[in-house]
């Protein structure tokens, strides 16, 4: 099921609190970012996120930044009531088309080789497996090193 309202928008520094509460509600209590930590991402140059809003509430949301002419996913969350409802791939996709527009080559990301339903998202959107990170999460999981080529 696809969402049939769904606006993607620019988001910065102002909304680290409501990253904050969809991080937490998307991932484990030992890997969720606080609001101070989503701070300190917006004080490097070239983050910026991308929110996912369903009705003019906040679903989800995408975080980058830009290195030269490549860019990193830092983290992707969705609440519950956006998934399985493509929230997710229309993050990823519009971020891919603003890559794009703007002459970005590669995009990077790192995914939990446990993650089964994020790496068939990142497949799905372009991605290929480019490595692998031992023991990169605090549960001492690897991490697949994805890349997808402008």
């Amino acid at each position: 099921m696809t969402v049939t309202s769904l606006d993607i928008v620019e988001a910065g520094a102002g909304f680290c609190d409501v990253f904050a509460a969809i991080h937490a509600e998307s991932f484990e209590e030992n890997e969720r970012w606080s609001s101070s930590a989503f701070q300190s991402f917006f004080e490097t140059p070239k983050t910026f996120a991308l929110i996912a809003l369903m009705e003019g509430e906040p679903v989800g949301f995408i975080l980058a930044r830009l290195i030269a002419d490549e860019a990193e996913i830092l983290t992707l969350a969705v609440r519950g009531t956006g998934r399985r409802r493509g929230v997710a791939s229309t993050l990823v996709r519009t971020l891919q088309d603003h890559l794009k527009d703007i002459n970005i080559i590669r995009l990077f990301l790192e995914v939990s080789i446990l993650n089964g339903p994020a790496k068939a998202l990142y497949r799905a959107a372009g991605f290929e497996k480019a490595g692998r990170r031992r023991r990169y999460y605090a549960d001492g999981s690897d991490a697949d090193v994805m890349v997808w080529e402008n």
